[in-house]
């Protein structure tokens, strides 16, 4: 067959299988796409959902496939001269099969990206499942156990990103070096991370180990090399440096205007101080930080020391009910800060982040929202301050934010507006404000307004909603607004032009 005939069927193969199995494919699961790693000039045949259980010695031969889509499958084993027939083979997906944990000895020299997300089946465990094909390749029994140890023992010198979520692994090892690693996505296992540590090749830039049960991650070598880290959904308690990590009784965070010392249980010190934390010491390249639904309550003075890339921060789904003002001390190149979904009583200082563009902190406890903890912000161009209980605003709040383009105070309990918050300067133009509590609409102040382009009322208990209340805005407004009429029934509108 020429190569013109070749590439004719596969395409039609490829765009056949495409149409039958991307119909199923979960939109909700973030897997990386073919189209995702590569640029376009191979053909990616995808076989998701077929039913296939075993990958013979040259199931397919082509040099024009550079992407190779076996998902969602019952494979229970792939020779080990599968993929022969596909030397330029850069892209591998096998999530979603039965491949048993001791038949990963394959030579993928081309592989960059593969993918093996709820992939690995244990050979035994402890509740009596038994993995026949295990036996079959003259795999040795061992003592039963829950979660996995999986060695990888395959050649694999060009991969560059692994994707080994979900699979119930407790270590993870490989007897051959994978001298161009960049990339390790370890989510929802239950990875041992000191035993993970030893195997991380310097190339390492991007780690992701979501859903680990990790409560300590000491200082390590791993962070002087890293770019992004992912801990979300883990046990870490304290972001620290160096020896404040090891203090014998840490002193919590203690809010100034509280009288009393704020009330932790003394379960919850105790286990900061036999290490619950997490060492920053070192990690001078990391960009991307993201530790969303930790047990966090306490950020050390000097965490963010060496940090000075840092760029996006995620602490949001944590325990913070109060944060030190120098807590953000060195982060000045921090463009991204979510501190949603806290117990935060009062607005954090920012003092220190002159390059923060967005900042959320929905979801606290805020009453009110002075403007001394953004005088330094005036990079801010999102900031969301939605689902609190806010009842004050102070005047002085945008002026402090002369590049503001949106900002959320949706969710609270307004019921007024300072006469003076909005000038013909302020940049901004979104505003949401509603599920509030304001009866009219003068009372959001909001007649020298001039370039709002949209505005969302909704939810609010309006007596009265007059035309002549809305015509003081700018003519392209878009307004969103549900009216709660006299009988009771809500009204949906949305309008602009007025």
């Amino acid at each position: 067959m020429n190569l013109y005939k070749e590439s004719v069927l596969l395409l039609l193969l490829s765009l056949l299988l495409f149409v039958s199995s991307e119909l199923r494919v979960h939109k909700s699961e973030e897997v990386p796409s073919c189209e995702d790693e590569e640029d376009g000039l191979g053909i990616h045949i995808n076989l998701t959902k077929v039913e296939i259980t075993k990958i013979r010695a040259d199931f397919l031969t082509s040099s024009l496939v550079t992407c190779l889509t076996l998902k969602d499958n019952s494979i229970l084993e792939i020779d080990e001269e599968a993929f022969r027939g596909l030397p330029n083979l850069h892209y591998l997906n096998l999530a979603g099969n039965k491949i048993p944990q001791n038949k990963f000895d394959y030579d993928w020299s081309t592989i960059k990206t593969l993918v093996l997300d709820f992939a690995i089946a244990a050979c035994e465990n402890n509740n009596g499942y038994r993995n026949e094909e295990c036996y079959r390749n003259g795999w040795i029994p061992q003592p039963k156990y829950n979660n996995l140890r999986f060695p990888i023992l395959s050649k694999l010198p060009s991969l560059e990103k692994l994707y080994l979520r979900n699979n119930g692994l407790q270590s993870l090892t490989w007897n051959r070096r994978m001298a161009n690693l960049t990339h390790l996505y370890l989510d929802e296992n239950r990875i041992n991370l000191s035993d993970l540590i030893a195997f991380i090749p310097p190339t390492l830039t991007h780690l992701s180990l979501s859903r680990n049960l990790i409560q300590l991650f000491a200082h390590s070598p791993i962070l002087l090399q890293l770019e992004e880290l992912t801990l979300d959904g883990n046990n870490i308690r304290v972001l620290c440096y160096d020896y404040n990590c090891f203090e014998p009784n840490p002193q919590l965070p203690q809010d100034p205007e509280e009288p009393t010392k704020l009330p932790w249980e003394e379960s919850d010190a105790d286990r900061v101080k036999v290490g619950s934390y997490i060492d920053l010491r070192g990690a001078t390249k990391l960009r991307k930080l993201s530790m969303a639904s930790n047990e966090l309550m306490v950020i050390r003075d000097g965490a963010f020391t060496d940090l000075k890339s840092l760029q996006y921060l995620d602490l949001s789904s944590n325990s913070f009910r109060y944060i030190q003002p120098e807590a953000f001390r060195s982060a000045e190149n921090l463009t991204t800060l979510l501190l949603s979904n806290n117990t935060l009583k009062h607005v954090p200082n920012f003092a220190h982040l002159e390059s923060l563009e967005m900042l959320m902190l929905d979801g606290n406890e805020i009453t009110a929202v002075e403007s001394a903890p953004f005088l330094n912000l005036t990079m801010l161009q999102i900031l969301s301050l939605a689902k609190n209980s806010i009842n004050q605003i102070d005047p002085m709040l945008l002026e402090a934010l002369p590049l503001l383009y949106e900002l959320d105070l949706s969710g609270n309990r307004l019921t007024t507006l300072p006469g003076n918050w909005m000038s013909p300067e302020t940049a901004l133009r979104r505003l949401h404000l509603d599920s509030n509590l304001f009866t009219n609409i003068e009372n959001m102040a909001l007649r020298n307004v001039t370039d709002l382009e949209y505005l969302n009322i909704a939810g609010n208990p309006f007596q009265l909603l007059s035309v002549k209340s809305l015509i003081q805005l700018p003519e392209n407004t878009v307004i969103n607004a549900e009216v709660v009429s006299f009988n009771g029934d809500r009204v949906r509108c949305s309008a602009s032009g007025v």
